[in-house]
């Protein structure tokens, strides 16, 4: 028999033993205490807690309820609350816990920063960010709102608030590896790779072998593009977690980048048997799929790609209705385009086939192709914003991602265009701005088109070939015995770099500032289509010149950098017939020379 005396003594042990992780001594105190007084409310909310620690989460729930009801002015009792219904993905009851805590104790910090998490979890990002902030206001030092906070702000973009609250968090608790990988995380979204790793191996090493740190220092090697390093990481994360489906999936994308697909689609393959669900290993399977002609099934997983925009309310009859190919003449059908400038220009293949079907198309695109577009496709309807829901007065009408349609249009390699181009540039501008370009020269001179540098945030350096690498290009007319003038088509170029290169190589390369590459699509592909054919490094100018139809030269990087629709070995790709690819298989020189070559025997053949 348990004496009201001793209460006291027996609850202080029995959370002592919790606090130390000693739970089979909590729950044998708290059992006996409970069989003796059912109706004490703290020895039901630590027995839950404990259960909370065990996993049974259902009885751990039951018990803090009882908890509650007893006592239901006690803050901590809904804050614990509200944090188990969290765990059971129960968010609506455990905003209301959350709600009761906070008004229980409104100078609570781990009560307003439950809320906050609550208030995340139903999507009220500006909510929860001020619980947050409410919290670390009552207490500057709050190690949980401080990364919940950095947390939510790095998920909403704003990364430099971000790292200060995460480096504020490691400061408070400089062994928190849950902070420090926080932190390494938010750094990537910086490109500070180096100071990422450096944080997570300063992490002590009884957490260092965590499964989300040891992520995440891959992901930081990867950035660095040392994909050895990150395969070797990797490959003892998964013999450490072999059922961890998210470290098989960073493990197939490493061998992506090392370009090892055989491998690469079996570890991602295995990630998705773990884990069905799992879409970064289905988009990184998609990606393997598509780049080695395995079509049908990429395109299946491409659609789980974390870059694809939802448009479920603009779908009238839903997205089913679309793969009868025989049902489309009577369909209306809205898609869009999606992703950079270069994405949108290769998915604006399937437009001419996807029209030739349908009863109707609308294709929402950027502003800077819309003319381009309609220049190109007369007999569709292109906008630049999302229509209302009622966008046809058809009944029966779709609304899909345009590259999405890849599916049922392309296949097979046989689905594929075999004629070059697609898109249509103004003839006359064109043929203004190659008058323009020739000037007085021999109207036998060769116009070639230069493209070299790649604004891509994560991939821009491995598609970038500065100009002082191309000399061997520049001195191909030399060998060619014809007179060849080189035209800037780049995105985001200047004069003087331009001139600096034509001065220091011997050669002429026209910038022309009458055209905007940051502007209306229309006059840059006039520009692209007055040349006689395009040197491009991966840039929006080598699709352009592509679904122009012009023959281009393409030096494509490799691994992660080279896009899956360049295919993973060869010299072409189905989606541009035009273009001869140049793969860096053995460095940059002699992928820049082996172009060089190709120049001078298109230079001479006229």
């Amino acid at each position: 028999m348990v004496n009201r005396e001793k209460l006291t003594e027996i609850l202080a042990n029995a959370l002592a033993s919790y606090n130390n992780g000693h739970l089979d001594d909590a729950e044998r105190l708290l059992e006996n205490c409970i069989l003796e007084f059912p109706d004490q409310a703290d020895a039901l909310h630590v027995l839950g807690l404990v259960k909370y620690q065990r996993g049974h989460v259902t009885d751990a729930r039951t018990l803090i309820y009882k908890a509650t009801n007893l006592n239901p002015n006690n803050p901590q009792y809904f804050n614990n609350l509200a944090l188990i219904l969290n765990a059971e993905e129960d968010i609506a009851a455990g905003l209301i816990a959350a709600n009761k805590a906070v008004f229980l104790a409104p100078e609570n910090a781990d009560s307003q920063t439950t809320r906050g998490l609550m208030l995340q979890r139903s999507n009220r990002f500006e909510d929860a960010s001020r619980a947050y902030r409410k919290a670390i206001e009552l207490n500057p030092r709050h190690l949980q709102a401080l990364m919940n906070l950095g947390a939510l702000l790095r998920d909403t973009g704003d990364f430099t608030l971000a790292v200060d609250l995460y480096r504020r968090a490691l400061a408070t608790a400089p062994t928190s590896w849950e902070a420090a990988v926080g932190l390494g995380k938010t750094l990537l979204k910086f490109g500070k790779f180096n100071e990422a790793i450096s944080t997570l191996e300063g992490v002590s090493e009884n957490h260092r072998q965590d499964l989300a740190l040891q992520l995440v220092l891959a992901e930081a090697h990867l950035g660095k593009h040392d994909a050895e390093i990150a395969k070797n990481i990797l490959e003892k994360v998964v013999t450490k977690y072999p059922s961890s489906a998210s470290a098989w999936s960073g493990l197939g994308y490493a061998l992506r980048d090392l370009s090892e697909l055989d491998q690469a689609e079996s570890a991602l393959k295995h990630a998705l048997g773990l884990d069905p669900t799992y879409d970064p290993a289905a988009e990184n399977l998609a990606h393997v799929l598509l780049s080695t002609g395995q079509f049908k099934q990429g395109w299946t997983l491409y659609r789980r790609r974390k870059t694809k925009p939802s448009l479920a309310t603009f779908s009238q009859s839903g997205t089913d209705a679309f793969w009868s190919v025989e049902s489309l003449p009577e369909t209306s059908i809205i898609a869009w385009t999606e992703q950079g400038l270069g994405d949108e220009i290769l998915q604006a293949s399937l437009i001419s086939d996807l029209s030739d079907l349908a009863g109707e198309l609308v294709i929402v695109c950027s502003s800077r192709l819309k003319s381009l577009f309609e220049d190109s496709f007369p007999a569709v309807t292109f906008l630049t914003s999302m229509p209302s829901k009622n966008f046809t007065e058809n009944t029966k009408s779709v609304a899909i991602p345009l590259i999405d349609i890849g599916d049922t249009l392309r296949p097979t390699f046989n689905s594929f265009s075999q004629e070059p181009g697609y898109l249509k540039a103004p003839p006359e501008k064109a043929s203004a701005l190659r008058r323009k370009y020739l000037g007085d020269r021999d109207p036998n001179t060769l116009l070639v088109g230069i493209s070299w540098k790649s604004e891509n945030t994560r991939y821009g350096d491995q598609n970038t070939i500065p100009l002082e690498q191309w000399h061997p290009i520049f001195s191909a007319p030399k060998q060619a015995g014809r007179d060849v003038v080189f035209v800037a088509t780049q995105f985001g170029t200047n004069v003087d770099y331009v001139e600096h290169i034509s001065q220091e190589a011997g050669v002429p390369i026209i910038f022309d500032p009458s055209v905007d590459h940051g502007g209306d699509m229309r006059t840059v592909a006039a520009q692209v289509v007055s040349t006689d054919l395009v040197i491009s490094t991966s840039t929006t100018a080598a699709q352009l010149a592509g679904a122009l139809g012009l023959p281009t030269l393409h030096m494509t990087a490799c691994g992660l950098a080279c896009g899956w629709y360049w295919m993973a070995d060869g010299t072409s790709t189905p989606w541009h017939p035009s273009m001869q690819i140049f793969r860096r298989l053995n460095g940059v020189p002699e992928q820049v020379s082996d172009v060089a070559a190709a120049l001078t025997e298109l230079a001479k053949n006229p």
